[in-house]
């Protein structure tokens, strides 16, 4: 089958040498509302001269350049006039500029449900404290050492307010950027005494669920934790008083299937039951939910082809184990600290079955509290592999059965904790040769009339050996790409990019496909390769 990977690529006059194409590292505001349009400053370093297109990735979100006048080379910031659809996908999008130097290292936006809102100067103390209106999402900037920005907002008793912070997400791919945003949110009362606070919950960004006791006005304090500070240090904070869902359960969905689901929310006293259509994409995907007309954040789900259980408890020991089936898919939770989950299945020798948690994993929407070990065991305990971190934060490992018969898996939080909040989705299935491509670089840049190497990198799986035919396609007129086969048991290989002498400025996004035999197997496609 194939694996498609998104890069892109820069057809462009001669250009200097020594000369680097612009570096993004922040945009201003960093959040557009859905269904507007707005302009978004995007700063960075070398030079944006000259930008002429925007690509973004995602459906539903354009951007392109406004055009200035007389500005003096080098230019370190561009504005972009964006329109997002009524109907976009809620979320960090990520973007790149082109300008004739080439283009730019990846920037992010995020776009939102509820109005924008912009921090305005000054409000670095409780008595300075900025009004803002709930649902909003503001966007701010922590701009220098012992920074900190005050909101001031208006509640009833009892009912839930959510502060979520975007700051270290929106920063962890910025190319530039030595020094990140480490945000922290505290809510203070009207003596300044404070009532809530959070640090890190969704990796180091905080979400504080805060439940007021009386009607009146609270401030919101947004700072970096360790009271640093950067001009490029940007965020976005959402507050609302609306459900805020933190997890998903049950986290795998099987594709085509209506799924009942249980949102874990920062409200622990509600307790939802939810209808949701599963996405037709497969792998880790978003829900947006909208129980009273208006949507909630998205929430982070995996599409599986495989059929899908739920855990039943109890399950603590080897001989209290649930069924798995090889294939198939378990969802289940870490309920409380030292909690143990097994799962008991059936495995012949000379097959190895590869077992996968999703969780918690950095770089992607998966965000359970859940730090998951995995072992797999014999039926009276003994263990016989474990794995821990395999997939960022999540276990995987192939296990290849000493002989035919039972065996238990086993999942557990790493450091013995649990809650509503360690969900976990196991996958288990027959271990097949697999494969995955990335580019060195991400993205290539060519001259008219020039030629250029793109080199792709292929990662072989679980005894895959076959050779691999790669092509290139959404090129830029003008443009072409040599063929390439990787042999058997052959790991990388060159592609060379010729454009011709009548080339046009261009840039686009491209796919680069790797294809092998009719009884090849599916491939992942969450390849996540960056300049």
């Amino acid at each position: 089958m194939r694996l498609a990977v998104t890069l892109t690529l820069l057809t462009a006059g001669p250009v200097l040498a020594q000369t680097s194409f612009p570096m993004v590292t922040h945009c201003t505001p960093t959040a557009v509302q859905r269904g507007t349009t707005a302009e978004v400053v995007v700063a960075g370093q070398q030079d944006f001269a000259g930008a002429y297109k925007v690509l973004v990735a995602g459906a539903g979100v354009a951007a392109e350049v406004v055009p200035v006048k007389g500005k003096k080379a080098p230019v370190r910031s561009v504005t972009l006039k964006v329109t997002v659809a009524a109907d976009a996908e809620l979320g960090v999008r990520e973007f790149r500029v082109a300008t004739p130097l080439g283009v730019s290292s990846l920037g992010q936006l995020l776009v939102v449900a509820d109005p924008v809102v912009a921090e305005t100067p000054g409000i670095d103390t409780p008595a300075k404290a900025q009004p803002v209106p709930v649902p909003s999402v503001v966007c701010g900037r922590v701009e220098k050492a012992e920074n900190v920005d005050y909101y001031r907002v208006r509640a009833k008793a009892g009912r839930v307010l959510t502060f979520a912070v975007h700051g270290a997400r929106i920063e962890d791919k910025i190319h530039d950027l030595q020094k990140h945003l480490d945000p922290l949110v505290r809510v203070l009362d009207a003596a300044g005494r404070e009532l809530a606070a959070n640090d890190d919950a969704f990796f180091a960004d905080p979400v504080l669920a805060f439940k007021p006791p009386a009607d009146g006005e609270y401030v919101v304090e947004v700072r970096d934790a360790k009271y640093d500070g950067d001009p490029r240090w940007v965020y976005a904070l959402t507050i609302t008083d609306r459900p805020f869902v933190a997890q998903m359960f049950p986290l795998g969905l099987t594709r085509g299937r209506q799924n009942e689901v249980e949102p874990v929310l920062t409200d622990p006293d509600a307790r939802p039951k939810w209808t949701a259509a599963t996405p037709e994409k497969l792998g880790i995907q978003t829900l947006t939910f909208a129980p009273d007309g208006d949507p909630l954040n998205p929430a982070p789900v995996v599409v599986t082809d495989l059929p899908t259980t739920r855990e039943e408890e109890p399950n603590d020991t080897p001989k209290t184990a649930n069924r798995l089936a090889v294939p198939g898919g378990v969802n289940g939770r870490i309920r409380a600290a030292r909690d143990l989950d097994h799962f008991a299945f059936k495995a012949e020798k000379g097959k190895p079955v590869r077992l996968e948690v999703y969780a918690r994993r950095f770089g992607t929407v998966l965000r359970s509290d859940l730090d998951a070990s995995l072992d797999v065991m014999t039926p009276d305990g003994k263990v016989l592999a474990t794995n821990d971190d395999a997939a960022g934060k999540d276990p995987a490992l192939v296990f290849a059965p000493p002989a035919d018969g039972e065996f238990v898996a086993r999942v557990r939080d790493l450091n013995n904790k649990g809650g509503d909040g360690f969900i976990y989705y196991l996958e288990a299935n027959v271990a097949r040769p697999d494969f995955a491509l990335k580019c060195d670089p991400s993205k290539a840049m060519i001259g008219p009339g020039s030629r250029t190497a793109w080199y792709v990198q292929l990662t072989r799986q679980d005894g895959f050996t076959d050779p691999v035919k790669v092509t290139v396609k959404g090129l830029p007129a003008g443009v072409t790409a040599s063929p390439l086969t990787i042999p058997a048991n052959m790991t990388q290989g060159c592609v060379v990019l010729s454009a011709a002498k009548d080339a046009k400025l261009d840039a686009s996004a491209v796919e680069v496909v790797g294809e092998s035999g009719p009884l090849a197997p599916r491939a992942d496609s969450s390849d996540r390769s960056r300049s």
